[in-house]
């Protein structure tokens, strides 16, 4: 506990991680293995974090909270994923508030899709935007077909031509 203390200093309201921290300012404290400095104390202030769930910031929301360097265990709560998505200002509330797609289809487990790259896809809609580009792709094809003539050019570009 000695040691942990020894990295934080008042910040305000908060308590600010001055030891290592990562990429995203989160700070990184080891004791009994690696872990984020806020889970760490947390942990040790409030008590074992509830399966499912992972130690958030919630005051950063509010605007009464540095955020990932701070470390006091009264601005901490341990969430499920979806209850920091819903409780945060960010676009990930808002497309989680959607119950249809922008053409209006509803989200049902039915009609959505999973995609890494955007989330929830509407079936409906995907099955559209798959249709319009088989008729794009088609008519591509069938603009550029030249058929046998192709063939005839391929062959007489391989053989010699006689010289004149």
């Amino acid at each position: 506990m000695e040691r942990f203390l020894s990295h934080v200093v008042a910040d305000g309201k908060c308590l600010r991680w001055t030891g290592a921290v990562d990429s995203c300012g989160y700070g990184w404290f080891r004791a009994d293995g690696t872990a984020r400095a806020h889970s760490w104390a947390f942990l040790h202030y409030t008590g074992p974090v509830p399966e499912g769930h992972y130690v958030t910031h919630y005051l950063t929301r509010l605007g009464r909270c540095i955020g990932p360097p701070c470390v006091k265990h009264t601005h901490l709560r341990a969430m499920t994923p979806r209850e920091s998505i819903l409780a945060s200002a960010g676009v990930g509330r808002r497309n989680a508030n959607k119950v249809a797609c922008p053409k209006g289809h509803k989200y049902t487990p039915e009609n959505t899709k999973r995609n890494r790259q955007t989330g929830r896809v509407c079936r409906r809609c995907h099955r559209g935007w798959n249709a319009a580009y088989e008729r794009r792709e088609a008519a591509e094809r069938k603009a550029t077909y030249r058929g046998p003539a192709l063939l005839v050019d391929r062959i007489n570009a391989k053989s010699p031509r006689p010289a004149s």
